[in-house]
């Protein structure tokens, strides 16, 4: 159907939901596909697909259909909490969409599609003229080369064997390819090579007390598990050695940062925070029905934190401390989906601004850099 028609239509034209007790009550109801197919429309909800950096644009559209009642009939009507959760799923696709949209071009290119070839080679050359006229302020703005984790001072020795056999700096690792204590043994080389264990005074036997406390601190769920932990952590360390945008980041933030990256999901139950909040669950209670679970992860973090055998960041002075515990907070709260269309807007808003102020803005560069970590396996 095209989408300039029935309720699909009218959505995309509103930019709002329409949830309809009884579909063919709304004047765009269009019955062609209910013909076509046979099965009868009753209850709907229907949701736009928004652009994820631009709330304004709709690029497709989500539909329910026919509630099922708790008599097992089709004649329930979906509720608000129906559409929240809907919601949530058209941001994801939203995302998705912007992210994948340029692999799906290049697969096309592949094939020798030659008007996709053409809008490729086009935006090309728009990218590079962007770059170019952007050229004079790259220097200011980041602060660095990449590669090179700015004040680290990252000598030949980050090329370790054990490292480089792990592929833990590539974007070629896979989690799900090494056991939980072999996962659990490169974390202490990761901090190592940072250079957080020699700058920030991390004992060794501490360390691996602390790792191990916090692999047995997640859950075996099938996604937010420590596997996914050491994912969030490794994409990190990747993206810090990459990335010039973080080479001003110093050893006490990037060891804020890294404890933030693997504890960010430790005692996750498995379930959501809008799942939390409805049930009226202990930790909603708990926290105020705001970023349940995220507060409840950066708790448990910092009180491992605090345990004297897992204390890795007591011989820093106590200013110190404070801040490692302010980065870990803040970027264990960023992992929140809810926050992740402001954070791509504010991204798209610094990629066109003059200069980004990376001293000021430097907790927000280890957000952006824990939120894309976070979803970086997905």
């Amino acid at each position: 159907m095209p989408w300039d028609k029935g309720v699909v239509g009218a959505v995309v034209h509103q930019g709002d939901m329409l949830n309809l007790a009884d579909a063919h009550l709304h004047r765009s109801f269009d019955n062609t596909v209910e013909k076509q197919s046979g099965y009868v429309s009753k209850a709907l909800l229907c949701l736009p697909i928004k652009h994820v950096l631009n709330m304004e644009r709709t690029i497709g559209v989500i539909q329910a259909l026919n509630k099922r009642s708790p008599n097992g009939k089709l004649d329930g009507e979906f509720s608000e909490q129906d559409a929240v959760e809907l919601a949530k799923l058209a941001l994801v696709i939203g995302d998705s969409f912007y992210r994948q949209r340029w692999m799906a071009l290049e697969r096309a290119v592949s094939s020798s599609d030659t008007q996709v070839r053409s809008v490729v080679a086009y935006h090309g050359a728009q990218s590079a003229q962007q770059s170019c006229s952007r050229s004079s302020c790259q220097g200011s703005r980041l602060n660095g080369g990449a590669n090179n984790f700015g004040s680290l001072q990252v000598d030949s020795s980050w090329e370790s064997e054990d490292i480089a056999n792990a592929e833990v700096a590539s974007l070629d690792f896979d989690v799900l390819a090494y056991s939980e204590v072999r996962l659990e043994q490169l974390v202490p080389l990761m901090l190592q090579q940072a250079g957080c264990s020699e700058h920030c005074r991390l004992a060794d036997d501490c360390v691996q007390r602390w790792v191990e406390a916090v692999r047995l601190g997640y859950y075996s769920n099938p996604f937010h598990n420590w596997a996914h932990g050491f994912s969030a952590l490794q994409m990190c360390f990747y993206q810090l050695r990459s990335e010039e945008a973080f080479s001003s980041f110093s050893h006490l933030d990037t060891l804020g940062l890294f404890i933030a990256a693997l504890s960010h999901d430790i005692g996750h139950p498995g379930l959501t925070n809008s799942f939390l909040v409805n049930s009226c669950d202990e930790l909603a209670m708990r926290y105020n029905d705001v970023s349940v679970l995220e507060n409840h992860h950066a708790s448990l973090a910092c009180q491992l934190l605090q345990k004297k055998e897992t204390a890795i960041c007591s011989e820093l002075d106590q200013a110190s401390q404070k801040s490692i515990r302010r980065i870990m907070i803040a970027c264990i709260l960023a992992t929140d989906m809810n926050i992740h269309t402001d954070l791509c807007r504010k991204i798209a808003a610094c990629m066109g601004s003059e200069e980004l102020n990376v001293g000021h803005d430097k907790q927000f560069l280890m957000n952006v850099c824990i939120h894309t970590s976070d979803l970086s396996a997905q």
